[in-house]
């Protein structure tokens, strides 16, 4: 698995590799999965992960991608679009709060 990462200051942009430039639409909801704001450095798990743990705040995009920041405790809610899911994290002097 690979993941698209972007940093943008102080926040993380994931998404999975897969998903890049899909337009997810769902009732009221349409979702760009945007270039502009993905598409940076296409990195692996490990790498992955370690940005996680290290920013404060992530934006994160799809299945696997959040399946890895549910795995480490970071993700209480997301929300899911024509089946691909999402979350917002912000970190909070150690805290997670979505």
């Amino acid at each position: 698995m690979k993941f698209w990462i972007k940093i943008h200051g102080p926040v993380l942009a994931v998404c999975d590799e897969e998903i890049l430039g899909e337009v997810l639409e769902e009732g009221d909801i349409c979702f760009e999965v945007k270039e502009s704001f993905y598409k940076g450095e296409l990195v692996d798990e490990q790498r992955l992960v370690n940005l996680l743990m290290n920013m404060r705040n992530i934006n994160i995009i799809g299945n696997n991608a959040v399946a890895i920041a549910d795995s480490l405790g970071l993700v209480s809610r997301t929300i899911e679009i024509s089946g691909v899911k999402h979350a917002i994290i912000v970190k909070i002097k150690g805290d997670v709060y979505e």
